[in-house]
């Protein structure tokens, strides 16, 4: 995809220009220039310098929102970005509900409002997506269930980048399937103190409170927030009751550059009714999240220089019978796991007339206490969060990148090549790399081919978990992949249209998987499965009546694969056609009675795959299904009000197995915004 670069300014520091409605550079004249200038605004900290020799083209300056999403140049695959707009638009109240209505997006839900839900991209499993927060790699080594506990609320988001496809070699062996960066920085709409409070209320006794404090300055700034919600569940054992908190605070200098602190914490528990098995209706879940993170970027001549060191602890308790009541004669006691991953990498970027070249190196270190997860230690050892908690395993192992990327522009063409050296412990070495080529045809159009290869190492569950239903394997090798794509992009005017499709051929894919007659699961290597999918998007913004814009997506997919008779838990079902409309509407707009607006969207999703019946155990196809959600916004200067009716026709469905989910619920909520 080009990159459009525009050489001058009139206001210094957050002018940025979007003319042309697609990606666009944000004011590269060089390196020192544009990273001096701009706020920090991550979009992939560690992607983020590996830029494009840019084309000089002249155009009118426009001046759009501060928080436009920026590029994600060092790949040539499917990328988009969340606005504040389409987030405040969105019939939802939580992260994993908002990247549902993402085009081609599967996102299985065990329960509502962020509980607890799996996120797949391009017929990947959960634990092949890669999560960063503010550029940061948050991705828990336990498992992929835990990726989405996030010390954050929807509310708090400036941005949601999403990039469909492989870029291990440029993000790590996390990023096997995908990655989704969620940024909370960006360029302050003004100066001064600021405080937001947003309340709500919904079904089943919803309650949410949240608030967050801000203030920000030429040299930087800083917010803290702070929210909790709670519900008593939409059936038997689905309460559930969250707590966040965030700080961050941005220092940008001249010749010490720019500086970003991350602190966060979360608290959760819910009941987890059927959520890992049908057979077991009373399970529980209590989690905890610690999250540190600095990061530093500077520019100087034709270099650029990033670094960032980070910490996230997870402590997990899983009770699969709440508080033992009801519990089997042969049940020894809850599982605890405690994760501490620790890492740091640092990037330099040399940029010679129009080719440029990049280098890094990666150090995450993975280690995990648990009573079941991991090698018996010799001594056991108690934890300080939970006084009934003993852990008697435990595992570490040690990742080493060292990347190298070039690219080469010829005339309107980009030619990009990157390889990824890895290292281990326990696992030996082995390599990601790309090839990758974007095309510019006209200012309209553009053409993109990208070849990926991916390796991604089991999780400490998949190698190590024991219970009544599961059996781990301690002998899993690394899952790898090769993943071909093409995207065409085309815009004209108020018009957008978008094609991209995809093949992936795996080998030792990691899954849990069954046979019928049997109610445990087992983790191993399926010999194969080979994916292909395409996307189509098209969208429209009148220039004249109620409709402000509308959108109509749909997505396919196909895996063949080697397993057949099993009963897959995740890669072996996944979801074959998605196809969405959406439409905006402005219903009121008076300077004394505010906005009023409309905000539908229709889903209609068909997943492949089995489930084993509860009662008979016989394996059941997942019933295709339509979900309509709404919302309707009311705005006046400072204050913001929505109603959201989410599956409004009360559709009866399932995102995993038999797992019953929600059927039609109300909620309002209220935001209100006070500057200095």
């Amino acid at each position: 995809m080009p990159i459009l670069c525009f050489k001058r300014w009139s206001r210094k520091g957050y002018a940025v220009f979007a003319s042309l409605h697609k990606v666009v550079k944000i004011g590269v004249v060089t390196f020192s220039c544009t990273l001096t200038q701009a706020s920090y605004h991550t979009v992939f900290a560690q992607v983020d310098s590996l830029k494009l020799p840019a084309d000089e083209i002249p155009l009118d300056e426009v001046e759009v929102s501060a928080s436009q999403p920026l590029p994600w140049t060092a790949t040539a695959f499917a990328v988009s970005s969340l606005k504040p707009s389409d987030i405040a638009a969105a019939p939802v109240l939580s992260l994993d509900a908002l990247l549902d209505h993402v085009p081609g997006v599967d996102i299985r839900q065990r329960g509502p409002d962020g509980v607890q839900a799996d996120i797949s991209l391009n017929g990947g499993t959960f634990d092949q997506v890669l999560i960063l927060l503010n550029g940061v790699n948050i991705t828990d080594p336990q498992t992929g269930h835990h990726n989405l506990n996030l010390p954050i609320e929807l509310w708090q988001l400036q941005r949601v980048d999403i990039l469909r496809g492989s870029a291990a070699s440029l993000l790590g062996a996390h990023a096997f399937s995908g990655a989704i960066n969620l940024v909370t920085t960006g360029p302050p709409l003004s100066r001064g103190w600021k405080t937001t409070v947003q309340t709500g209320l919904g079904s089943w006794q919803r309650r949410n409170l949240g608030a967050m404090l801000s203030r920000h300055t030429d040299k930087g700034g800083m917010q803290v927030g702070i929210s909790q919600k709670s519900s008593a569940g939409y059936q038997p054992n689905t309460d559930y009751d969250q707590l966040n908190g965030h700080i961050q605070a941005d220092y940008r200098h001249e010749t010490a550059g720019q500086w970003l602190l991350q602190l966060g914490y979360q608290q959760k528990s819910f009941g987890a009714n059927q959520f890992y098995s049908l057979a077991y209706p009373n399970q529980f879940e209590a989690t905890k999240t610690l999250f540190a993170a600095l990061s530093w970027q500077k520019a100087w001549r034709n270099h650029h220089g990033e670094a960032q060191v980070y910490e996230r602890r997870h402590h997990d308790r899983f009770e699969l019978f709440r508080d033992n009541k009801g519990a089997a004669s042969w049940y020894s006691g809850h599982n605890y796991h405690r994760t501490r991953v620790t890492g740091g990498r640092f990037t330099l970027t040399h940029r010679r007339d129009a080719h440029l070249t990049a280098m890094r190196v990666d150090l995450r270190n993975e280690h995990i206490l648990s009573n079941v997860l991991g090698e018996p230690m010799d001594v056991p050892k108690q934890d300080w969060l939970d006084a009934d908690a003993v852990y008697t395993r435990a595992k570490n192992r040690l990742t080493s990148s060292l990347f190298a990327n070039q690219r080469w522009q010829v005339d309107q063409t980009t030619l990009s090549a990157g390889l990824a050296i890895n290292t281990t412990s326990g696992m030996g070495w082995y390599w990601n790399g790309h090839v990758e080529t974007i095309h510019r045809f006209s200012p309209n159009f553009n053409f993109s081919l990208s070849v990926n290869r991916a390796v991604r190492l089991p999780t400490f569950t998949d190698l190590y978990y024991q219970s009544a239903t599961q059996v781990a394997n301690p002998m899993l090798s690394p899952e790898k992949a090769v993943t071909g794509a093409l995207k065409l992009d085309y815009q004209y005017e108020r018009l957008s249209a978008s094609f991209q499709t995809w093949h992936r051929r795996g080998s030792n894919q990691i899954d849990w998987v069954r046979h019928p007659d049997s109610i445990k699961w087992y983790s191993r290597n399926l010999t194969r499965i080979n994916a292909s999918g395409a996307l189509m998007e098209i969208a429209w913004s009148p220039s004249t009546g109620p409709l402000t814009r509308v959108s109509a997506d749909y997505a396919f997919q196909h895996l063949d694969k080697d397993a057949e008779g099993l009963d897959s838990k995740y890669a072996l079902d996944y979801l074959r056609h998605k196809a969405q409309c959406k439409a905006t509407a402005q219903l009121l707009s008076t300077s004394s009675g505010g906005n009023l607006r409309l905000h539908l969207i229709g889903a209609y999703y068909d997943r492949a795959g089995t489930y084993a019946d509860q009662s008979s155990g016989a394996l059941l196809a997942y019933a295709p299904y339509w979900m309509w959600d709404s919302r309707l916004t009311w705005t006046l200067q400072a204050i913001s009000l929505n109603l959201d009716v989410n599956n409004l026709f009360d559709t009866t469905h399932t995102d995993f197995g038999g797992l019953r989910q929600p059927g039609r619920h109300v909620s309002i909520s209220l935001k209100l915004t006070v500057p200095d």
